[in-house]
């Protein structure tokens, strides 16, 4: 019982640490992001498309929201890994099309490498 108590105290120590870490480097990162604007680096677009961050902003309840429905026109700037765009392109079916347009082209170019797969 003791060693159990003594591993949760543990795991509880290192979620704190994780959660303030995540914290501080999200504060940081948006301060800077505010007084210098710059895009994300492309190496960072596989980070950002992760399955945490799906079950917070799902793809399929955010095409809902923004009422993509069968044969819209859609222009996604800043792809990224396109989580969205590949959701968005299932709403608007055959007859829609969607546009992923990005001022990085690593970003374009892995994004059109994913679509001819």
């Amino acid at each position: 019982m003791h060693i159990l108590r003594s591993v949760l105290n543990v795991f509880k120590w290192i979620l704190l640490f994780l959660t303030a870490y995540f914290i501080f480097v999200m504060t940081v990162v948006r301060l800077i992001r505010h007084f210098y604007q710059f895009p994300i680096p492309s190496i960072f677009a596989p980070l950002i498309d992760n399955p945490i961050r799906r079950k917070i902003q799902s793809p399929a309840v955010i095409a809902k929201w923004m009422g993509v429905e069968e044969g819209m026109a859609i222009l996604e700037i800043g792809p990224g890994s396109g989580t969205f765009t590949f959701e968005v392109a299932e709403h608007v079916g055959d007859n829609g099309r969607v546009y992923a347009i990005d001022i990085q082209k690593s970003i374009v170019t892995a994004l059109a490498e994913k679509v001819e797969k």
